[in-house]
């Protein structure tokens, strides 16, 4: 929680107001705190449940990021945990009032941890998701954020400009 309340401090400091807008800008450092507040999250995808933690976001140019994660899968006491880079769109989604990764795709992994049989699909799922969309990852879910302070606004517009989060209410 103090956590939170140190970026919502930042956020409030970085405030700039346009016409009849407020917007903020944060940093990839500022964004990865919020991130983190998300993880670990897990998911159920070709019959196993995964989940990933330790997030690194990088940002990149107009909607593009990449984000570092740490997968583990554990099926009867048997653990397959694995470090992977994703790449792709950042997404906001106002219905949900989620921010994500659209469609991310697997760039690269590492295995770090592999109590498995020789020859198990576990690894080779991996290999397998090189290069092809996997479910969205969430990064931000406004519906567990307090903006009081801005009226309960939930943002307009978020892009990603000179490496920088751009937050619109």
């Amino acid at each position: 929680m103090r956590l939170f309340s140190r970026v919502f401090i930042f956020i409030l400091a970085c405030l700039s107001f346009t016409s009849q807008a407020i917007t903020f800008s944060l940093s990839e450092r500022d964004v990865n705190q919020m991130v983190r507040l998300a993880f670990p999250q897990s998911q159920a995808y070709q019959g196993l449940s995964w989940t990933f933690s330790e997030p690194e976001l990088q940002l990149g140019e107009l909607r593009n990021l990449t984000i570092s994660l740490t997968l583990s899968a554990t099926q009867e006491g048997r653990e397959l945990k694995a470090r992977g880079t994703f790449s792709g769109e950042l997404a906001y989604q106002p219905g949900t009032k989620q921010l994500q990764i659209a469609q991310p795709m697997l760039v690269d992994y590492r295995i770090e941890q592999n109590q498995l049989a020789p020859g198990e699909s576990w690894v080779s799922l991996l290999e397998d998701w090189k290069g092809q969309p996997l479910p969205m990852i969430l990064l931000v879910d406004f519906n567990h954020i307090n903006l009081g302070l801005l009226g309960n606004q939930l943002p307009k517009r978020i892009d990603i400009q000179k490496q920088k989060l751009i937050i619109e209410i």
